[in-house]
């Protein structure tokens, strides 16, 4: 018996303790504790009052959160708008203009002389898209987007393969960039069997070629082709897609024409990262057959090795841009490259 009342004055004595300690322990004031907790209530206190427990019930910039709260949310600015391949296949893409009537000045692309507009380039290089309004009918014509392509008699034709990274470092936003860019490459070229064939090579860690320099000699079925390119992701193995579009993309099988034939063989690689593999030896290779290599690097590219694997002169032939959103802009160095019998 003396044992049991010995261990439970032993167990009171430590509930007592316990208690003393916690009491003493919320008796201590501390200042920046106060001010943390009266700033959280300061800010619940300011927060909006309920509308609705469902937030599908209405559209408001509160959002139910947890079951306790609607917490402001600054208001959702849209996405910009994001451009799309068009399959366009002529000359030109016809839009209308839409000037603004609530205001009686003169719009701003209006011309004293209609010949202008398709003659004045702005400083990008590109056709002025300014017209003139009728001075019978008072309406405005439509508006002509003119690609600027390669025809004529000193069309330089070609078997073009571009080399494409979809490596996991290429976003997916990213790579329809590139898809666009190669449409845009497209609508400059002077497609067809006995003019510009085109190939693409899709290379990460593994090598597909998306279709053959035999495969398609339209621009509308090239599109269509380019649309449904998806990437690979994982690694960058540069060095294997090259070797893959020197044996197999630019063979007479697939739609190379002969060498007597004098059809110039060009490679376009575009890259952001650092090959995984070894690019020197396998650039100067298929340069030494014959293919002539542009190097365009996007971002994070090295640019020792766009060198490497660039032919000479070097600074025609290797590019850089910042991110992919600009890549577009090097359609016209390509068209002026590309296009002139050299």
């Amino acid at each position: 018996m003396k044992p049991f009342l010995q261990s439970l004055l032993l167990c009171s004595l430590l509930l007592f303790s316990d208690v003393a300690q916690a009491t003493y322990h919320l008796g201590a004031v501390d200042p920046h504790l106060t001010a943390a907790q009266s700033h959280a209530q300061t800010r619940l206190n300011g927060r909006p009052p309920f509308r609705s427990l469902n937030p599908a019930n209405h559209r408001s910039d509160y959002t139910y959160r947890g079951g306790y709260q609607y917490h402001y949310q600054p208001p959702r600015i849209p996405p910009p708008g994001q451009r799309s391949i068009s399959l366009q296949t002529e000359g030109s893409v016809l839009d209308e203009f839409k000037p603004n009537t609530s205001s009686s000045s003169s719009p701003p692309y209006r011309l004293s002389n209609p010949a202008k507009a398709n003659s004045t380039s702005n400083s990008d290089g590109a056709a002025d898209d300014t017209c003139s309004q009728d001075a019978t009918t008072g309406q405005y014509p439509k508006r002509l987007h003119h690609h600027h392509q390669c025809y004529g008699d000193r069309t330089r034709h070609l078997d073009l393969v571009f080399i494409i990274d979809s490596s996991r470092s290429v976003r997916p936003a990213e790579f329809e960039k590139v898809k666009i860019f190669l449409a845009d490459m497209v609508d400059t070229l002077d497609v067809g069997s006995e003019a510009t064939r085109v190939a693409v090579v899709n290379y990460a860690s593994t090598v597909k070629i998306e279709f053959l320099l035999k495969d398609h000699f339209n621009k509308l079925d090239l599109k269509k082709a380019i649309l449904r390119i998806e990437p690979l992701a994982a690694g960058t193995m540069t060095g294997i897609a090259i070797k893959t579009a020197m044996n197999e993309a630019f063979t007479e099988q697939s739609g190379a024409r002969p060498r007597s034939r004098k059809i110039s063989k060009v490679a376009i690689i575009v890259t952001d990262g650092r090959p995984q593999d070894q690019v020197e030896e396998v650039s100067a290779e298929a340069r030494a057959s014959g293919i002539e290599i542009y190097a365009v690097g996007v971002d994070r590219a090295d640019m020792q090795s766009l060198r490497l694997m660039a032919s000479i002169p070097l600074e025609d032939h290797v590019f850089y841009v910042e991110t992919y959103g600009v890549i577009e802009k090097l359609t016209s160095k390509f068209r002026e490259t590309l296009c002139e019998v050299k």
